[in-house]
């Protein structure tokens, strides 16, 4: 067993010992059969036995899905793993171990070698910011983004998210996240894989890879798949930015245009164009385009809630929601375009002085 992992396996054991004690498992030939009577998977007597005596090479999976068995959290004796930037010299870490080590061994298909030049330009500290989903918060949410060359040749990412709330002793809350950059050949799009033990959470960011010589990495738009804030916590898509440079309170401002879930088109009240066209100065030719636009067909806007007689509707009543649903502009998708990318560089370098 590696030296880097051994304490971790040490103490994962411990708890799994004890685990099986108190659920009544006193041999391990009892725990393979339970495990695969429950998961329809196998994992062999001798494994088992390998793995709590501490002799050979036992991944990381395998602790994992016997601590899921005994309905133990196996992660909280490995947290600081994922809460610091400590690296083992030598050894592939734990979260290396257990979520990606097919990746790592994937080289022709996925690049995660922070040497390799479709990383060239990414190390560094950069901003972030996205909408919030708390209601009534208009504010985006800003954040600090590192990409780390760790000892073991890959690119580490640190997010954290100052969430606006204070815990009872005044601090502000900060939410900590640690993974992995890795790049799709085939698909030319960047992966950032991010975990926080503490808050139970997964969470990637995506973006498309542009090569960008021997200069850095300066900004992009991303998409970012999340937990919502709140109560009940709900898988969320957002548009995410990242930046190397700072924005004040006014580029934030102009920035949610570009964080909203755009397609090619704009959908807008036409009262709201109305108003735009009247009191903001615009180029003669744009505002003729858009006071062409007025003349074009109109969209109701028709609120969900405002369907139904009470909290509980009927199946009637729900087929009916769905064919209507059928009939909307909503998007299916959404695309992080190169005309986005285009211009919030634009955007990036058209802002206040950069000192980067």
């Amino acid at each position: 067993m590696e030296d880097c992992f051994k304490p971790y396996a040490e103490a994962a054991v411990q708890m799994i010992r004890t685990a099986m004690r108190e659920k009544g498992y006193s041999t391990n030939k009892e725990l393979s059969a339970a495990y695969e009577a429950a998961y329809h998977d196998r994992i062999s007597q001798s494994t088992i036995t390998s793995m709590l005596q501490g002799q050979g090479h036992i991944g990381i999976a395998t602790y994992v899905k016997i601590a899921r068995l005994l309905d133990i959290n196996i992660f909280s004796v490995w947290s600081d793993v994922f809460s610091s930037e400590k690296s083992c010299d030598n050894e592939a870490e734990p979260f290396e171990r257990i979520f990606l080590e097919s990746i790592f061994n994937s080289r022709h298909i996925f690049i995660t070698d922070a040497n390799n030049p479709v990383f060239d330009g990414y190390e560094g500290d950069y901003y972030t910011y996205f909408f919030q989903t708390i209601s009534g918060r208009d504010n985006l949410l800003n954040g600090e983004l590192r990409f780390v060359k760790n000892p073991s040749g890959h690119f580490k990412a640190f997010l954290s998210l100052h969430s606006g709330d204070h815990d009872e002793s005044g601090n502000e809350i900060i939410k900590r996240y640690m993974g992995y950059l890795i790049y799709s050949v085939k698909t030319h799009v960047v992966s950032c894989l991010l975990l926080s033990a503490e808050l139970g959470e997964i969470c990637m960011i995506k973006f498309k890879q542009i090569p960008i010589n021997s200069n850095k990495l300066a900004c992009r738009m991303a998409l970012a798949i999340t937990a919502s804030a709140g109560n009940p916590r709900l898988p969320t898509v957002h548009r995410f930015f990242f930046t190397r440079s700072q924005l004040s309170s006014d580029e934030q401002n102009k920035l949610k245009g570009q964080l909203l879930l755009n397609s090619s088109s704009i959908f807008i009240s036409k009262r709201h164009l109305r108003d735009f066209i009247a009191q903001t100065t615009l180029p003669e030719a744009f505002r003729k385009r858009l006071n062409d636009a007025l003349s074009q067909e109109g969209y109701v806007r028709v609120n969900e809630a405002s369907l139904f007689d009470g909290s509980n509707p009927s199946k009637d009543e729900i087929d009916t929601l769905i064919q209507l649903r059928q009939l909307s502009e909503e998007l299916r998708y959404n695309k992080i375009s190169s005309k986005t990318d285009e211009y919030t560089f634009k955007f990036y370098h058209n802002s206040t002085p950069k000192n980067s």
